[in-house]
């Protein structure tokens, strides 16, 4: 993969600088989170946005006649909390769904290259690419469920992009290590302090760097247990103040 060269501005640095609506938890109250009864935590989760909400409409309709201007901008927090919501009942429901579905899987054997090819062409949206991918031609066949897989990789690019900054490359590389295959994923974004390394697989944890960054918390959590489902392993491999790596682990075919 390529040396890092990027590195965050004063002005990207202010771009993530912000209040989550998650709560700023230990590594233990995160895990002890992980064990609590999901209909729990969403109450506690939505209730602050949806007090936020509640609070910018009350202003707009106060201050609607006299100042426009204020009105608005209550409204666009308004909204802000809504779109915040909406990220976390979906990974609430991704939750529920994988505690459903937990020994549930369609293995199967396909090419692991390939399905890394269609992930990329699934994100990649800006004009100037951003995914710079190295995988062998001849493929890497592994034995996993492709639809799980397949919610592993979009978990990981999409963070990739999302804690970049705008036009910073995505490096990502297939190999083959033993009887596994290995997907890297590599940004050069804001990275992982070393003491969040392993507290952010918890479920709902966000380390500081991210808190003023759309998200539910949840994203990396259930991607972790995705690949233990299948025989396989999710983990930060390095991680600095210009980016970090995350690599995915699944079994090869025999």
């Amino acid at each position: 993969m390529a040396a890092r060269q990027h590195s965050l501005s004063a002005t990207e640095l202010d771009q993530f600088a912000g209040t989550s609506i998650f709560p700023r938890q230990s590594a233990p109250a995160a895990s002890a989170w992980s064990k609590t009864d999901l209909s729990s935590v969403a109450v506690h989760e939505l209730k602050t946005p949806l007090a936020t909400i509640s609070g910018q409409m009350q202003l707009a309709r106060k201050v609607m006649a006299k100042d426009p201007a204020r009105a608005r901008g209550a409204l666009d927090v308004g909204l802000q909390q809504v779109e915040r919501m909406t990220q976390l009942i979906g990974g609430l429901q991704n939750e529920l769904r994988l505690k459903a579905d937990a020994t549930r899987l369609d293995v199967v054997t396909f090419d692991l290259c390939a399905a890394v090819r269609k992930a990329i062409i699934r994100h990649e949206h800006e004009v100037a690419p951003r995914f710079r991918l190295d995988a062998p031609n001849e493929g890497i066949r592994v034995r996993a469920d492709p639809k799980r897989s397949a919610q592993i990789l979009d978990n990981l690019l999409n963070n990739a992009l999302k804690f970049s900054p705008a036009g910073a490359p995505v490096d990502v590389a297939v190999t083959l290590v033993g009887s596994e295959a290995q997907v890297r994923v590599e940004d050069y974004g804001i990275g992982v302090a070393a003491e969040d390394r392993e507290r952010m697989f918890a479920a709902y944890y966000r380390t500081p760097r991210a808190w003023g960054i759309p998200g539910s918390g949840l994203g990396l959590h259930i991607s972790r247990r995705l690949a233990e489902q299948q025989g396989g392993h999710l983990w930060l491999d390095d991680s600095t103040d210009v980016g970090s790596v995350f690599a995915l682990s699944l079994p090869v075919a025999g």
